[in-house]
């Protein structure tokens, strides 16, 4: 589909410009006015497609730097994302590593401290610590 509009698109442009270059056949003389140079007369239409070409160029170095930059910057977020997926990874095999060590009367004692600090509108308990409770 985006190749669809794509060629439309190039082909009602080109188009515009095939229009505007037979309707812009006339000779034109083109001077650059502070400086003593007059180039030879012309059709206007080159004179407009020249303008486009050379915006196109004076463009193409400060998109080529944009774009260089912003792949630097992907790639260092990359990286960083699979950083702190690794330290995620780890923290959470330290986590699970020092559950298992957890005895069963340590539960009880950790159960009820977190009784005891939940804020209100929580369920507490060994089983439903990590629940809240939604008003109604």
């Amino acid at each position: 589909m985006l190749r669809l509009v794509s060629l439309l698109t190039v082909l009602v442009l080109a188009l515009v410009c095939v229009w505007l270059a037979v309707a812009n056949r006339d000779l034109v003389t083109v001077s650059l006015d502070p400086l003593p140079f007059v180039l030879p007369a012309i059709p206007l239409f080159f004179v407009g497609l020249a303008g486009v070409f050379i915006g196109i160029l004076s463009v193409m170095p400060t998109a080529s730097v944009k774009a260089f930059l912003l792949r630097r910057r992907i790639k260092k977020a990359e990286k960083q994302i699979a950083a702190l997926e690794k330290e995620r990874g780890q923290l959470m095999a330290e986590r699970d590593s020092l559950a298992a060590q957890v005895r069963p009367e340590d539960k009880r004692f950790a159960d009820a401290q977190l009784a005891q600090l939940a804020p209100a509108g929580t369920l507490t308990g060994p089983a439903n610590a990590n629940q809240t409770v939604l008003p109604g």
